[in-house]
């Protein structure tokens, strides 16, 4: 089992404090070790993507290191966010990004979409987990709720919720992200005894 300190590839505190619940280990970022880290998200796939940060922060700390690359895939129109979705209009605030989705699906009979988290943990040189999970929905006809972020005030559930309307504890125990963090947690518990 992984004994050492990860490395997060992110400079959010918020996101720190969210996977730091999931692991035993001390979870840092790049901050905390006096390191600059940004890089250029150019994959292709959310994996690539996480991949792709996991690796680069990984050469500059040869710490542990997991990173994940997350968006909102809507089946209707496949293009239009998916692994872009952060840089998506960037010109726009997100609620006005929110709002131009709206906009977009209008009249639209398949509002099936989905949140895909991909993680990958990297771990050794050349030695990496990824995992990727889903969340699934669908685009709402308006805005709702104050809690979350992103595309979470448009992602609605089967229960009618929108994902913006769920507490922090709620959203943590299904999201795309929880579930792809519990897939990362049952590997580390399966392999305990193998190094």
């Amino acid at each position: 089992m992984l004994k050492q300190d990860i490395v997060l590839a992110t400079n959010n505190r918020h996101k720190q404090r969210e996977i730091s619940h999931f692991f035993s280990q001390k979870v840092l970022i790049p901050e905390d070790l006096g390191v600059t880290f940004e890089i250029e998200e150019s994959a292709t796939t959310f994996v690539g993507n996480a991949l792709l940060k996991a690796q680069a922060l990984y050469q500059l700390t040869g710490k542990a290191t997991l990173a994940d690359d997350s968006g909102l895939v809507i089946e209707a129109l496949p293009h239009i966010l998916g692994v872009h979705s952060a840089r998506f209009a960037p010109q726009m605030s997100q609620e006005e990004k929110n709002e131009h989705v709206i906009d977009l699906m209008r009249g639209v009979v398949n509002r099936q979409a989905y949140f895909v988290c991909a993680m990958v943990l990297y771990h050794q040189q050349e030695s990496f987990i990824s995992v990727q999970s889903t969340w699934i929905g669908s685009i709402a006809h308006e805005v709702k709720g104050n809690n979350g972020f992103g595309y979470d005030a448009i992602f609605k559930l089967e229960d009618g919720r929108h994902v913006a309307q769920l507490s922090a504890e709620e959203k943590a125990q299904c999201s795309h992200r929880a579930k792809a963090l519990n897939k990362l947690n049952h590997w580390f518990h399966s392999n305990e005894d193998g190094g």
